[in-house]
């Protein structure tokens, strides 16, 4: 039973970790392109609360703190944005050099290994 138990949750991890790399592919294209609009990025940030990357991360990859807090304040802030102003990164014209793509990138290194 206890067997049965561990191959249960080990089960869950690991479909957690597939469905949080697929977000995070999906972000970076997203994110990636030079014209991503603001419904967009709202979009990503919701896909990525839902998969639990913020979760996943804090317990799989060595992140460091700074950039978890960049993230966390990207996943928080993002939703409720009505500008691109207001979420954090986004407030130039390249959000491919922004932290938040540099930590998604890094992010999905790290769930694949």
């Amino acid at each position: 039973t206890l067997r049965m138990k561990d191959n249960k949750v080990f089960h869950g991890e690991q479909m957690n970790l597939v469905e949080a790399i697929k977000s995070l592919d999906h972000a970076l294209v997203v994110l990636g392109k030079h014209n991503a609009g603001l419904a967009q990025v709202k979009q990503i940030a919701q896909q990525l609360q839902r998969a639990q990357v913020f979760d996943l991360a804090r317990k799989t990859s060595p992140v460091p703190a700074s950039d978890m807090l960049a993230l966390r304040t990207f996943l928080l802030k993002a939703q409720g944005a009505t500008s691109f102003l207001q979420v954090p990164g986004f407030q130039s014209y390249s959000p491919q050099s922004s932290q938040i793509f540099g930590v998604l990138g890094q992010m999905k290194e790290d769930f694949e290994k």
